[in-house]
């Protein structure tokens, strides 16, 4: 049998020769392979074609010789037509780039994607500006792996807004990619929160004055609440408004759909609630509908700062809202949680509104001793 094998291979060979095919075939244990000039494998250094072996993944048989021609002619076809790919004939090197392809960068990316959608309930807009942004960078067709994560990581400056962004969509790339990445540690500090210059947020009644600039009701209860309640923009229409206006309640509940979740926000000051008939059920907000919240503050922005050309952005009337409480003495931990930022984040932010209380509170103790 091997020497009708062999005698097979032989007439295999002269056939290729005569045709100018330019590979032999060869046995390798109980397998067939070709050996011919071929381009660099795959990973090898090499920049130029060299004599090489290619396994086929045939066995010792006739029908394995037959087919060993038939794919040193398809080889020499792909040859000719500079065409060739090593994974294409190769089954070991198919099998393996198979496999790093669903290791790869753009799978992982894809599976995050269905996650973000289907468990997370995300939107298209912040899918693209808050994940698809930073995976631009990397290599879709290489194996997910933590250098290139950590690279894209550090390219941004540390301790800024952009760092701890690109850290939570890297984050949820590496867990779909089953990679060890100690994120919180290359995140550092969000800085977006700048303190607030106690200057630059208008009184009480300059906010109370600008309502008469705002023709149209509906976007002036946008204005009411959030003055009276210190609601981020997007918080306005993300807001239980009915059941609000239908009680006797001082609270308004904001939407676990919003930038930090569920939570009861009581008005100040109380007054005026009443005062700027909050509680009239014909108030009604403007029927808009944006994709993520962002685009709440940008329709808001374009609203009041452009339109009516209101001196002060939007967020004064949320910050106008904190330096009430702080004047009303209200606890920083009590005003962190109605405003839906952490104790750390309020005192940061309105670090200079709450020295300068300070200093007054301790002064009133001690001027008349």
């Amino acid at each position: 049998m091997a020497r009708s094998i062999d005698t097979l291979i032989d007439q295999a060979n002269q056939e290729l020769k005569v045709g100018g095919i330019g590979f032999v075939i060869q046995k390798r244990g109980t397998k067939l392979c070709l050996r011919g000039t071929l381009p660099p494998r795959p990973g090898s250094l090499g920049k130029h074609p060299t004599q090489q072996r290619l396994s086929l993944g045939l066995s010792l048989t006739i029908y394995g010789i037959q087919e060993a021609k038939l794919r040193a002619k398809e080889i020499r076809v792909a040859l000719e037509r500079n065409q060739f790919v090593w994974e294409d004939f190769d089954p070991k090197l198919k099998q393996k780039a198979e496999q790093d392809a669903a290791r790869s960068f753009g799978t992982i990316i894809e599976g995050a994607k269905a996650i973000y959608f289907l468990e997370r309930g995300g939107s298209e807009y912040a899918w693209k500006n808050n994940y698809i942004k930073f995976y631009k960078t990397l290599d879709l067709n290489e194996v997910a792996n933590e250098a290139d994560i950590i690279q894209a990581i550090e390219a941004k400056p540390p301790n800024t807004p952009i760092r701890y962004r690109i850290c939570t969509a890297m984050k949820l790339l590496a867990q779909v990619a089953g990679l060890s990445i100690d994120i919180r540690s290359l995140r550092g500090t969000n800085l977006g929160s700048k303190a607030i210059d106690p200057k630059a947020i208008p009184t009480d009644q300059e906010f109370l004055e600008w309502r008469e600039h705002i023709p149209n009701p509906n976007w002036l209860l946008v204005y009411d609440l959030m003055l009276v309640f210190g609601l981020r923009p997007h918080e306005v229409f993300l807001c239980s408004l009915e059941d609000f206006q239908h009680n006797e309640s001082e609270f308004i509940e904001v939407d676990d759909k919003t930038k930090t979740g569920k939570r009861l926000v009581y008005g100040y000051h109380t007054k005026w609630i009443k005062e700027l008939n909050l509680k009239d059920e014909s108030r009604q907000l403007p029927q808009i509908h944006c994709e993520a919240n962002p685009q709440y503050g940008q329709r808001c922005w374009n609203q009041f700062c452009q339109k009516y050309k209101m001196p002060f952005p939007p967020y004064s009337l949320r910050h106008g809202y904190s330096a009430r409480g702080i004047k009303l003495g209200i606890p920083n931990s009590f005003m962190a949680m109605m405003m839906g930022h952490t104790v750390d984040v309020h005192c940061r932010v309105y670090q200079r509104l709450l020295s300068d209380a300070h200093l007054k509170e301790i002064h009133e103790q001690y001027r008349h001793k």
